[in-house]
């Protein structure tokens, strides 16, 4: 089974090394970021399978970083996980209606976002 490639897009560096430290050790193959520009060079280069990305991030939050995505070839499917501090309604609107797959608030819930990825590439295959 191929290994699955997980981009991580947060301006908090430790929250971004805990994710992916938990993350690899769960089997994922992790590519982080800390921002928008950052994360979208990595997925270029890198085609990741899922996208994990902040809404609220310098040089460009989460949303921009998925239209982007969305609008290069090999992309447009691309699921997407939102992380954020942010618990008004407006800011999971927002990610909800650009596509999001799970809007997930933190501090995160490392089990309950390995579940989210594995349940948004399962409805991905389906």
């Amino acid at each position: 089974m191929p290994e699955i490639k997980v981009l991580i897009a947060d301006d908090d560096r430790d929250l971004t090394r805990a994710i992916a430290i938990y993350l690899k050790s769960a089997g994922f193959k992790v590519i982080s970021s800390v921002d928008a520009y950052q994360a979208l060079a990595l997925a270029g280069q890198n085609q990741p399978d899922i996208a994990v990305l902040d809404i609220n991030m310098p040089a460009g939050g989460g949303v921009s970083v998925q239209q982007r995505l969305r609008q290069r070839g090999g992309m447009d499917t691309l699921p997407v996980i939102y992380l954020t501090g942010d618990k008004s309604e407006e800011a999971r609107k927002s990610a909800i209606d650009g596509g999001a797959y799970d809007v997930l608030y933190k501090p995160v819930d490392m089990k309950k976002l390995v579940s989210s990825i594995r349940s948004a590439l399962n409805l991905k295959a389906a």
